[in-house]
């Protein structure tokens, strides 16, 4: 909830510092960007398409869009190409909504079946981001390693490899 109005704000400020007058209509499609930001990327298929009626029903006439990331956006298409891949408009949509929770979160995580995509989806976001040239390696070592957490394990097997993880500069 924290975060959901954390980003309802800074967007609401963001309409402000544009001299944009904010009437009912423009607050509510900040907030309902909000939401949506912050919970379609934690929902399945079909629980986003009950998500998408249970919208329509609360800010009835109210036409909702994501959060535009123009930039962002041009550096992902170029980044795809780059990688050869193909254009898919709902992959686009995870790496963007990959991009906002790694905005708002320290940690995290890609779940899913082997093949659906999770290791595309940061390659190209990380790409993007370096084109946009807003994106740092940051390397660190794991707190804990096979040899302290269970003695006699074999060590060369588990060396305690250096971590990555991605930061962006917003």
């Amino acid at each position: 909830m924290k975060t959901i109005l954390n980003t309802g704000g800074q967007l609401i400020q963001g309409e402000i510092k544009k001299g944009i007058k904010l009437t009912y209509e423009t607050e509510a499609l900040l907030l309902i960007k909000s939401i949506r930001v912050n919970t379609i990327s934690k929902l399945t298929y079909t629980d986003s398409r009950k998500y998408e009626f249970l919208q329509a029903d609360m800010f009835p006439g109210i036409k909702s869009e994501d959060i535009a990331y123009e930039q962002l956006n041009t550096a992902i298409t170029e980044a795809i190409t780059d990688l050869k891949l193909q254009y898919i408009e709902k992959q686009v949509q995870k790496i963007l909504q990959f991009y906002e929770a790694t905005r708002q979160r320290m940690g995290v995580i890609l779940v899913g079946p082997s093949g659906c995509g999770k290791t595309t989806i940061w390659k190209v976001l990380k790409l993007a981001l370096e084109k946009m040239k807003k994106h740092r390696d940051s390397r660190h070592e794991p707190k804990i390693n096979a040899s302290s957490a269970a003695p006699g394990a074999n060590e060369s097997r588990h060396s305690g490899i250096p971590g990555w993880s991605a930061h962006s500069e917003c």
